[in-house]
């Protein structure tokens, strides 16, 4: 008998590993439950040995494989059985993508009840050397710091001098940083991250989530002693870097680009544009070729791109801006055309506002196809009429479980 309550069990069941679901994980059934295996792919036949069993469904915490599944390969990475990264380097490239879009229909059809999907759009990239951003923890040991990523499924740092999906030029810092300990003489400085991110043909390197036992300690004048440390350190290895305060970006230009030129060829011409969490205004940009205006909103705006002459910035929450639009010059009945790029949490919040909207048209790019999915559905409950023309997938995340999706609605 399956356990149906939450405990944890040392446990031998024969599991086949059927799909991966949304989180990356390989996903069997069994006796009616649903279990969840990391580091598995479809078409694996394991033995579990412990598991740990909750209401609904089971994570297996440690199995051996019994068969291995075609869809597996070779990882050209050989940190990939630590770092915790690349978690879909094990599986076979058009099993990802085969993958990827098996997720996104899936959450169509399970949130939005959307089962008679457009064709999907897959757009992707053969350049196996993708990635331009990339994180770098440090933690305190001693009277030093390390430097490293995130060994898989701990907050261990593991020390590496190669990433294989990264830019040569983050690679060459990673490779003379190695091994390396830093003293920064701040005592009560216990961590922080570095953004690492191609500006150019340059390495910018930029400290966040800085954690320190003294609260009174000015956060600008830690960062600076850290970035005067870090240039001394990059110079005395031979390694130029810059050091700014720059927004976010994209870790994967090539698909960055690939998305703008879809929103560009995709967006029909309209008056007037709303663009919601525009960034720093990444598709600003392209968004703005196909329409005479453009209004961006995003809380915190962080040096937007000024660039564009039809483009006006708000700097505001984009909550707080529609519940305030009916007092402002931009009303929302005024605007003929929408487009949203919501954080990973979408866009729930904010839905209730579009009975006021008119456009005709509306896109939505998502990292996060179980939100999207969700928002759709309720945009159209919201206000009926609208209907989905084109679903497109970029597989801005090689390697991994994650993707972007655009879709492009229309309302009669």
């Amino acid at each position: 008998m399956t356990p149906t309550t939450n405990q944890e069990l040392e446990q031998k069941i024969e599991l086949t590993i059927i799909d991966l679901s949304s989180d990356g994980r390989g996903l069997a059934r069994h006796e009616g439950k649903v279990y969840f295996a990391g580091q598995t792919a479809p078409g694996d036949v394991i033995q579990t040995t412990k598991i740990d069993h909750k209401s609904s469904f089971a994570n297996v915490l440690e199995y051996s494989i019994l068969k291995e599944s075609q869809a597996r390969t070779t990882p050209r990475c050989r940190f990939s059985s630590e770092c915790g990264g690349c978690n879909w380097m094990y599986i076979a490239y058009p099993e990802q993508i085969g993958a990827k879009e098996s997720i996104l229909r899936n959450h169509f059809a399970r949130i939005a009840k959307e089962s008679a999907l457009p064709p999907i759009q897959i757009l992707k990239t053969e350049n196996k050397v993708w990635r331009h951003r990339l994180r770098i923890h440090v933690e305190k040991q001693g009277d030093f710091f390390n430097l490293g990523l995130y060994k898989k499924n701990s907050k261990e740092i593991i020390d590496i001098d190669e990433c294989t999906i990264c830019s040569e030029t983050i690679n060459v810092w990673l490779k003379a940083i190695q091994g390396t300990k830093i003293n920064l003489g701040i005592p009560s400085l216990n961590s922080f991250d570095l953004q690492l991110d191609i500006v150019g043909e340059k390495l910018n390197i930029w400290p966040s989530k800085i954690k320190t036992s003294d609260k009174k300690l000015d956060l600008n004048t830690l960062t600076q002693k850290i970035m005067a440390h870090l240039k001394s350190k990059s110079k005395e290895l031979g390694i130029g870097i810059i050091t700014l305060p720059i927004g976010f970006q994209q870790s994967n230009p090539e698909i960055n680009t690939l998305i703008q030129k879809t929103l560009s060829s995709e967006m029909e011409p309209s008056e007037h544009m709303l663009e919601l969490y525009c960034g720093s205004g990444n598709m600003t940009k392209a968004l703005a070729t196909s329409t005479t205006n453009i209004v961006g909103v995003e809380q915190n705006l962080k040096s937007p791109d000024r660039s564009i002459k039809n483009a006006k910035y708000i700097n505001q929450s984009v909550e707080k801006y529609l519940a305030s639009s009916t007092q402002s010059k931009d009303k929302l009945a005024d605007f003929d055309a929408i487009f949203l790029n919501p954080p990973r949490i979408g866009a729930k919040n904010i839905i209730p506002y579009f009975k006021h909207i008119q456009a005709k048209q509306l896109s939505y790019l998502s990292c996060n196809s179980a939100t999207l999915a969700r928002d759709l559905s309720k945009i159209k409950e919201a206000q009926p009429g609208w209907e989905i023309k084109k679903i497109f997938l970029f597989d801005m995340f090689p390697e991994t479980h994650h993707f972007e999706t655009l879709v492009t609605m229309q309302r009669s």
